[in-house]
C-alpha cells in the first residue's frame, strides 16, 4: 500500500500481508492523491510541488515527474492513460501513461477532488468539493456528458469511487 503524507512531503510504503512499513519515498510538498496502474507496476502520487510522481513499485523509487497540475488521480483500467483533477484550476486533464505527453484537458468546475473510471474505461467521475456535483465525463473526447446534483452546494463531495461492475 502506498500512503501520501502531506505534511512531511513523502509516500509511506507497507507491505500490508505483513503489516510492515517498508519505507518512505520523498516526492515532494503536499502529496494529496494516489493510484497505482492496473498491473501494479508504477503508483502515481500528486504533490504540490512535483505534480504527478511515477513511482517505480519494484524499486520504490520516483521514475518521473509529470509536471502538471494535480490534486488526484486515476489510471484508465487498461493503464493507457493517466487522469489528473487539478482542484486550483477546475480541471481534468488526461495524460499518455506511456509518454507522459498531455492528450487533453477540460473544465470540471468549482474545485474538483474526486475522481473515479468506470471499469470500461469510458467514462471519468469527477466530485466538486464545492458545489456538491459529480461530473460525468466522455473519455474518447473529454466532453462533459452529465452534472448530477448529489449533494447541496457547499456540502464537501470529497471523493468517489465505482464498483467494479459499473
Amino acid at each position: 500500500a502506498y500512503i501520501t503524507n502531506f505534511d512531511s512531503g513523502d509516500v509511506t510504503v507497507v507491505d500490508i500481508a505483513a503489516n510492515d512499513v517498508l519505507t518512505r519515498i520523498p516526492v515532494g510538498d503536499g502529496p494529496y492523491g494516489v493510484d497505482a496502474s492496473p498491473d501494479g507496476d508504477l503508483v502515481y502520487v500528486t504533490s504540490e510541488e512535483n505534480g504527478i510522481s511515477v513511482i517505480d513499485a519494484a524499486t520504490n523509487t520516483v521514475a518521473k515527474n509529470i509536471p502538471v497540475n494535480a490534486t488526484t488521480v486515476a489510471a484508465r483500467p487498461d493503464g493507457s492513460v493517466i487522469y489528473a483533477v487539478s482542484y486550483g484550476e477546475g480541471t481534468l486533464t488526461a495524460i499518455d501513461s506511456a509518454s507522459h505527453e498531455i492528450l487533453g484537458s477540460v473544465g470540471v468546475g468549482e474545485s474538483p477532488c474526486g475522481i473515479a473510471v468506470n471499469p470500461f474505461g469510458t467514462r471519468i467521475y469527477v466530485a466538486s468539493l464545492e458545489e456538491g456535483t459529480v461530473r460525468v465525463i466522455d473519455a474518447a473526447d473529454l466532453s462533459v456528458m452529465d452534472t448530477l446534483q448529489v449533494s447541496e452546494p457547499g456540502t464537501a463531495v470529497l471523493d468517489i469511487e465505482v464498483s467494479p461492475d459499473g
